[in-house]
């Protein structure tokens, strides 16, 4: 366990969640011990990182805690960093405190949209890259085991958005209704978000969504109209399955290698193409994958970066506060 603390909502109820994106599971993927907002004052100053799903009533508690340690770092998650959010309460409230030098913000995206201008607001840089870590417990056998045997197709997944995920629209598109298809993709319907209120469509999300992936030779990945890396990226990887489609733009160079291009307009060839290779090549490729997300999303680097970072603004703020004449910790 490391020594970052990660503050969770008291109110919101993370059971809801179809993935590990916030909340416990996004603490126990890195490792960090969890603590409640009514105890967030315990952990000032240690490293701390504030939930992205603290609810509305709770964003006064963490205004008053960017206020009562002004030379302490506090760090706060975002996740939706798309200017279509920006009218939510959660990054209403994240925004109105950046001018703060103490408030840094983390996320699992590269700078764009809302972390983005928060930089401007800020006038300084105030967003760190934290892709989401790569957990090896979750990892399923890549070599099929006892009488089960891997099915040779794609597994085609995720909510479908045209403007939100490009290639996995015109990918469903073109595989939809084509007897091509039959014998190489399978498409799973998204399940919906009950945390927001939508009615779940199935149960294969979790834990259930990386054993019925594993059941195939192929999974789609694809970032969305930003080029972000999404945690698909790493469920591929969980579940042993070789990636077709698209890199994310900060998907390391190892595991990019091994995505099997399918291009537009040649989708029926390129998969059929990718999948001749044979269950053998197929585990292969899904293994030096994997290789590669262990080594660039390894949980214990990205800790020892942000224990850096965090060390880096602690001494900016002893700096700043010489400066306008504060008493220092």
């Amino acid at each position: 366990m490391s020594s970052i603390y990660y503050i969770l909502s008291e109110r919101f109820d993370y059971s809801r969640l179809i993935c590990d994106d916030a909340g416990p599971g996004f603490a126990r993927r890195h490792g960090w011990q969890t603590v409640p907002l009514t105890a967030a004052h315990t952990v000032a100053a240690k490293p701390h990182v504030f939930d992205n799903r603290l609810t509305d009533g709770e964003l006064s508690a963490l205004a008053g805690h960017v206020a009562a340690f002004p030379r302490q770092p506090v760090f706060i998650k975002v996740v939706d960093p798309q200017l279509t959010a920006i009218a939510q309460p959660f990054y209403q409230e994240v925004l109105s405190l950046v001018w703060r030098p103490n408030v840094q913000l983390v996320g699992p995206y590269h700078t764009t949209g809302i972390t983005a201008l928060a930089g401007r607001i800020a006038g300084r840089e105030i967003y760190h890259f934290l892709p989401y870590a790569y957990d090896r417990t979750r990892e399923q056998p890549i070599e099929c085991q006892g009488n089960r045997r891997r099915k040779r197709k794609l597994l085609l997944s995720g909510p479908l958005a045209p403007a939100v995920y490009p290639d996995r629209w015109r990918v469903y598109k073109a595989q939809r209704r084509r007897l091509w298809a039959i014998g190489m993709v399978k498409h799973l319907k998204h399940p919906g978000y009950p945390d927001i209120g939508m009615r779940p469509k199935h149960c294969i999300t979790g834990e259930n969504f990386l054993e019925f992936a594993s059941g195939y030779a192929a999974m789609w990945v694809d970032p969305s109209a930003e080029g972000l890396e999404l945690l698909k990226y790493c469920d591929c990887a969980y579940a042993g399955c070789a990636p077709f489609g698209v890199a994310a733009a900060t998907l390391p160079a190892a595991a990019s290698a091994e995505i099997w291009s399918v291009s537009p307009a040649t989708e029926a060839r390129s998969m059929r193409a990718g999948l001749s290779r044979g269950l053998e090549e197929l585990a292969a490729s899904a293994a030096r994958y994997r290789a590669a997300l262990r080594v660039e999303r390894d949980p214990d680097c990205w800790n020892r970066r942000f224990v850096e970072w965090w060390k880096a603004a602690k001494a900016r703020l002893a700096q700043h506060n010489l400066k306008i004449g504060c008493r220092t910790d």
